[in-house]
């Protein structure tokens, strides 16, 4: 399981084998630099969709669009 606390991400690992989930020592993965929009950490923490500035930075909106597929039918 992957976390963001304010400029860093860690992981803690998770084990369920027992009647209440037990959590580890959460481990500093990396920290985040201030102009990086963080959007998802992937599963398997290697891979982490984030944006970042490029140019000069405007009030615009970003729309994303989940389930789409559903919408080609």
């Amino acid at each position: 399981m992957h976390y963001r606390q304010g400029d860093k991400i860690y992981t803690v690992e998770v084990s369920t084998g027992e009647s209440k989930p037990e959590f580890s020592v959460p481990r500093e993965m990396m920290t985040i630099p201030h102009e990086v929009d963080l959007i998802s950490i992937m599963g398997d923490g290697k891979r982490i969709l984030a944006t970042r500035p490029v140019g000069q930075r405007s009030a615009s909106s970003m729309d994303l669009a989940l389930n789409w597929q559903h919408l080609l039918r």
